[in-house]
């Protein structure tokens, strides 16, 4: 779940320029290190309802990006396995955080690879599994970050300000709106901060909605 307060927290770390500590904390949020299961992840929490949208301002224009045309085209998880210089390896899609070349070498006779043996790797060897590789990157090629129609779409490329961009369109308010209509219902509706750590963007949209018509309702029976 991504609660009110982390939307508060998410556009204060991007309207700052914040952009390691955005993704950091995204991640600590979603608790998936994959790029498929953190990106599909992403989606399922920005698409809640069926009439959930992103309102995007595009050249004097406001594209309403649907479920079906976000992430368009984004492959399924994966692996294949291989025999690369009598070493038995797994190919597949990278992590999150980790962007070079090899990521996409999963494990070596049975190890798991981390972030920090990719340094150790030959680059030879980084070569001679680019051909099973090459798969997996154009499947990403052929994913869009939004698809409308093919005057109005984003390309997806594998690199970290795409993913801070598909972030934003996902998470990112305007902060001091947000931080007005959180004072708001503390001080005319008895809320705590604390109670927004439990309430999420469209929870917090129905409350007001209750009670901007119990308010009016109080209005015209004095």
């Amino acid at each position: 779940m991504i609660s009110y307060n982390d939307l508060i927290q998410i556009s204060f770390l991007h309207t700052n320029k914040m952009y390691d500590e955005l993704l950091q904390y995204v991640q600590n949020k979603i608790k998936e290190k994959g790029l498929i299961k953190f990106l599909n992840k992403v989606k399922s929490l920005k698409y809640i309802t069926e009439t959930d949208s992103i309102n995007l301002n595009y050249k004097d224009r406001e594209l309403i990006i649907y479920k079906e045309n976000f992430l368009k085209n984004f492959p399924t998880d994966s692996i294949s396995n291989h025999v690369v210089d009598g070493h038995n390896v797994t190919i597949g899609y990278p992590d999150i955080d980790n962007y070079n070349t090899g990521s996409f070498l999963k494990e070596i006779n049975g190890e798991k690879i981390t972030e920090k043996d990719y340094k150790y790797i030959p680059l030879s060897f980084i070569r001679k599994i680019k051909k099973h590789t090459s798969p997996f990157i154009q499947k990403l090629n052929n994913t869009y970050v939004y698809y409308i129609n093919e005057n109005y779409n984003s390309r997806f490329i594998y690199n970290q300000q795409i993913i801070i961009n598909i972030i934003y369109f996902a998470f990112v308010h305007d902060y001091q709106s947000l931080l007005r209509d959180q004072v708001f219902l503390i001080k005319n509706f008895n809320f705590t901060r604390a109670d927004f750590n439990d309430i999420t963007y469209n929870q917090y949209k129905d409350y007001v909605k209750v009670m901007n018509k119990m308010t009016k309702d109080e209005r015209a029976s004095q």
